[in-house]
């Protein structure tokens, strides 16, 4: 059996890939802001519903691109949102360095409702589209 040889397409890799990177980057510059610094409105936990919309939005970027390399590949929502609960940790173990920002657990719940919430979504809009 001979290997496939598969070859690297920087259109796809561009349209696919470089979006949920680039998000994550985009996460972890917010993060690296004092929580001062942030336009944020004063409301009471209007920051967990930012971080649910976020890890939402990264979710849909990872299940799109996931599932656009490996179509037949059942598991890419729960790899999606793997991908996106472990670097919600991640970010949250960061901004325990960062001044003015704190570990918060509950931020950390927000963020697998959100990714749990974006795989729904993609899902739904995946169906209807079918």
């Amino acid at each position: 059996m001979a290997a496939e040889k598969r070859t690297i397409n920087i259109k796809y890799i561009l349209f696919y890939w470089l979006p949920a990177a680039a998000y994550m980057a985009f996460i972890y510059y917010l993060s690296s802001v004092s929580y001062d610094d942030l336009p944020v409105p004063d409301v009471w936990n209007i920051d967990k519903v930012i971080h649910l919309l976020e890890y939402a939005f990264l979710a849909v970027l990872w299940a799109r691109a996931i599932n656009a390399t490996k179509k037949d590949y059942r598991g890419f929502t729960i790899a999606a949102f793997l991908i996106t609960f472990v670097y919600g940790i991640s970010d949250e173990i960061h901004q325990f360095f960062v001044p003015g920002r704190f570990f918060d657990p509950f931020d950390i719940a927000a963020d697998g409702l959100g990714a749990l919430a974006g795989i729904l979504v993609y899902r739904l809009i995946q169906r209807r589209m079918t």
